[in-house]
């Protein structure tokens, strides 16, 4: 609290008691200034706490909405690549079994013909011991 320093002119016109009831006055204005001035800092800080808060929700509710909807997006791309990691896998699997079907197919026109090659032989060979 100051120290109220009242001017000689004003303590000899109002006598002791009257400089000390307005030394009291203004000690208690200054103490309910104080009080009024605090109270009014808080409602302010406050309602800027509240503002503040409300922003953060909003960001937060937006970047929620946000997110969902990046996710929603990705999981659409995920699921298109696998539509086409699987087509192109169920091709490979179909060429890679005509493939297949055909390499069996020239190794069973080998294994009879080298058969057929191998039995033209054989009776060649019996046919020549048996004519001597």
């Amino acid at each position: 609290m100051a120290v109220i320093s009242m001017p000689k002119i004003l303590r000899e016109k109002l006598t002791d008691e009257g400089a000390e009831a307005i030394v009291e006055l203004l000690n208690d204005f200054e103490s309910h200034s104080k009080d009024n001035t605090l109270e009014i800092a808080e409602e302010r800080f406050e309602k800027r706490a509240y503002q503040i808060e409300s922003k953060i929700e909003i960001a937060g509710e937006r970047f929620e909405r946000r997110l969902v909807t990046e996710i929603a997006k990705i999981e659409t791309k995920i699921a298109e690549t696998e539509a086409r990691l699987e087509t192109k896998i169920a091709e490979t699997e179909n060429r890679i079994d005509t493939k297949i079907g055909n390499i069996k197919t020239d190794l069973i026109k080998w294994m009879v013909g080298l058969l057929v090659g191998q039995t033209a032989i054989l009776l060649t060979i019996l046919a020549l011991f048996l004519n001597k």
